[in-house]
């Protein structure tokens, strides 16, 4: 466990733990502490240690939380834990520095070996030593190992996610805990900074590109000399005396690397990473609802969003990138605590691992999609603590999200976030407070709203005619008095009627009076919830909420230049209440296309959606079965790339069965109605035909929507479509129930 107590004065004199050098003097104005999991850690920033640790007014210490005793070729644990405090005492005497170790158990002795669990059991260790956890420990170490609070002090540790050695779950136990002490005595007001050791170890066979361009690291080259002492050494003659003649427990995990000095690069992480978001072309393309669709979008687009169910799905979206586009990944269902309506910091590490084991390299973002609204929705529904996180600005969440892209940016040094918000949010804000700028998340590169309707004025639409028709007994199977993330829109209802049939039968306490009325669908429940939108204003013209979003960039950029910009999502779909037939959909996308090419400011454009997507009880089109949409939007984005792709668009199509504005793309549920529709949108194809029932198939017009009214419907009614485009057979169905 850790052990010992600290002095003011030297505390490597009086802590057991520690073992100290000769000419390790304290008393030297510039400190420097380099964290590690086990002796060796220190290896990839050896030679930077050994010109920083020798230099006359620096003083230098080196922290293990283990003794790597699993870590030898050859010998027992015991005799290797024995052997590596061995060859950390010689090394803390090459480098000048003084040494504590720890006996804390290796990850691969605990059960799980996961960064969870490693956490869990470190802490519990820390705290029988009298410690509050291992973040207590380091913020009690880093406060007496800076005698000089003019002077800061320099914590050094190695880069979580390193490209030379396999994935170290401690490393990132570590790592967690280095930050949250080193944030924790920030905010007490100490003088203390935290770099990461990046560097660059290629064996023979690997490629290697030089990094020395990166803005964001400082790198010397294995040939070169050390810069302030011992300058007779170059770097690579430091690292090979430690890998060969000090460490030489692991010497088969160095022997295998380059005898070459030029494959060898030290590096260390000056500053906070960001995407690059000045770009030669703006990011354009589509949120998709299936991997096969990547194939379909890549001939005019350069990026891609998706938002996947599960882990495994991550990797499958990106194995299936082939023509490395720009993943947006939207990461809502990895943050939400669904039930207190929060957003939490749950444990990376699962979406890190998915990406690292795909294929992908490379630029990525991820997305926020409407975390306010998502809270919002339930301070609607009475959550107290929702409504006492938007009291307090989200000042929480915007910690937890600040952590969040941290750790991600951590993991993927050419990552970026992206923040969407829901347009009744920034009512509702401005509602508030109309002086101030709408609150968003500050680190994020790309900033944007979505509306979908009409760009004049986009707001709520009334969806009264979606109940009609259903027999007030059934009504409330449509309702569950849950929200859910993922949620698309809000819809009102307005009609009386419909309004007291939801309140007497299918709403939840405690609202029982709405003022105004309106209720959200989630996409992975076939119910909605109701929720009280007061007396807010419902809709404003497109160009108000774009003025908003660029306020807030324009002053988070004043604070902190890093190059945002706004991403436009135009809603490209078709569906009973915002875009019931393509024209609407084409005029919103003229209409953001002017706003994507008058200024720089504007730097993404994300088309929603790609796929057909079922939310609740409303169906939505995607693009990719509207014929004169897809064109549209094809043509824009090539216009707009280096694309020089003519292969045609796929073909495609679509079938909905109705009732009202209710409908399904697989089965509908009458509810009592003995009216339906049938609808079918197809774009590319040949030919098609529909079959109500048993009765003969009917023609159907080509790349338009078809609509069937069905006046006397008798569930169950099966009903299928077939389309046909050279000579590949499209076959879809949907079934009418009760």
């Amino acid at each position: 466990m850790l052990t010992g107590s600290f002095a003011l004065a030297d505390p490597c004199r009086t802590d057991p733990a520690c073992h100290k050098v000769d000419h390790a003097v304290f008393d030297h104005p510039h400190h420097f502490v380099f964290v590690g999991t086990a002796p060796g850690d220190e290896l990839p920033f050896y030679p930077l240690l050994k010109d920083h640790c020798s230099e006359e007014d620096n003083y230098c210490a080196l922290i293990f939380a283990t003794h790597g005793e699993t870590k030898c070729e050859s010998e027992a644990a015991m005799e290797c834990a024995q052997l590596r405090a061995a060859e950390l005492r010689e090394s803390a005497a090459y480098i000048n520095a003084d040494a504590w170790l720890h006996p804390l158990p290796s990850g691969d002795t605990l059960h799980p070996s996961a960064p969870a669990q490693i956490k869990r059991v470190y802490d519990d260790l820390a705290r029988s030593a009298g410690f509050e956890g291992v973040t207590g420990y380091l913020k009690r170490a880093f406060r007496n190992l800076q005698p000089l609070a003019l002077r800061p002090l320099m914590v050094i540790s190695p880069y979580p996610y390193p490209e030379t050695i396999p994935f170290d779950p401690i490393l990132l136990a570590l790592d967690e805990f280095i930050n949250r002490a080193v944030e924790d005595l920030q905010a007490e007001g100490m003088n203390i900074l935290h770099i990461y050791v990046d560097s660059q170890i290629k064996r023979a066979e690997e490629a290697f590109v030089s990094r020395q361009d990166d803005w964001f690291l400082e790198c010397r080259p294995g040939p070169q000399n050390l810069l302030k002492t011992h300058t007779q050494l170059t770097q690579f003659d430091v690292f090979r005396h430690g890998a060969d003649d000090i460490y030489r427990s692991q010497i088969y995990r160095f022997g295998e690397f380059s005898n070459s000095p030029q494959r060898y690069e030290f590096c260390y992480d000056l500053t906070r990473r960001y995407f690059d978001t000045q770009r030669s072309e703006k990011l354009l393309g589509f949120q998709l609802t299936s991997p096969e669709q990547l194939d379909e979008v890549s001939i005019f687009s350069n990026a891609f969003s998706f938002s996947s169910g599960n882990i495994e799905e991550i990797t499958h979206y990106l194995n299936r990138n082939a023509n490395r586009l720009i993943p947006v990944v939207v990461i809502n269902q990895f943050i939400f605590d669904i039930a207190r309506h929060s957003v939490t910091q749950q444990d990376a590490y699962p979406l890190i691992e998915a990406i690292r084991s795909s294929s992908h390299r490379g630029p990525i973002l991820f997305l926020l999609d409407e975390p306010f609204w998502h809270i919002r929705l339930g301070c609607l529904n009475g959550v107290e603590s929702a409504c006492n996180e938007i009291a307090q600005n989200y000042a929480s969440t915007l910690t937890t999200l600040r952590k969040i892209s941290r750790d991600l940016r951590k993991a993927f040094p050419q990552a970026g976030m992206a923040h969407i918000e829901a347009y009744m949010e920034l009512l509702l804000q401005k509602s508030d407070n109309p002086s101030a700028n709408i609150i968003m998340f500050d680190e994020a590169e790309y900033l944007g709203y979505d509306c979908y309707g009409a760009f004049s004025n986009c707001g709520v639409t009334d969806a009264s005619a979606t109940l009609t028709n259903i027999e007030g007994g059934n009504i409330s199977a449509n309702f569950s008095g849950k929200n859910f993330i993922g949620s698309l829109s809000l819809f009102a209802i307005d009609d009386p009627q419909i309004k007291s049939m939801l309140i007497d039968t299918g709403l939840p306490d405690p609202l029982p009076n709405y003022k105004h009325l309106g209720i959200i669908c989630g996409q992975l429940q076939v119910n909605c919830t109701g929720i009280n939108l007061a007396n807010s204003a419902t809709s404003r013209s497109q160009s108000d909420y774009i003025q908003w979003v660029l306020d807030t960039l324009l002053a988070m950029e004043q604070h902190n230049p890093i190059g945002r910009k706004m991403i436009l999502v135009p809603g490209l779909m078709q569906d009973f209440n915002f875009f019931p037939d393509e024209t609407k959909a084409i005029d919103q996308m003229n209409a953001f296309l002017e706003v994507l090419d008058s200024s720089s400011l504007f730097g993404a454009m994300g088309g929603f959606i790609w796929g057909d997507l079922q939310e609740g009880i409303f169906p939505y089109i995607g693009a990719r079965s509207l014929a004169s949409t897809r064109l549209l939007t094809a043509q824009a984005f090539r216009a707009r790339l280096s694309v020089n792709s003519t292969a045609p668009l796929p073909p495609s199509m679509s079938l909905v069965g109705g009732t009202g504005q209710r409908g399904n793309f697989r089965q509908l549920k009458l509810s009592g109605a003995r009216q339906g529709d049938v609808y079918l949108q197809n774009a590319g194809m040949d030919v098609c035909s529909v079959q109500i029932g048993d009765t003969p198939e009917q023609m159907m017009s080509l790349n338009q929507l078809n609509h069937i009214h069905i006046p006397n419907l008798e569930p169950p009614l099966h009903v299928k479509a077939n389309c046909f485009s050279r000579d590949q057979r499209f076959e879809e169905a949907v079934d009418f129930i009760d």
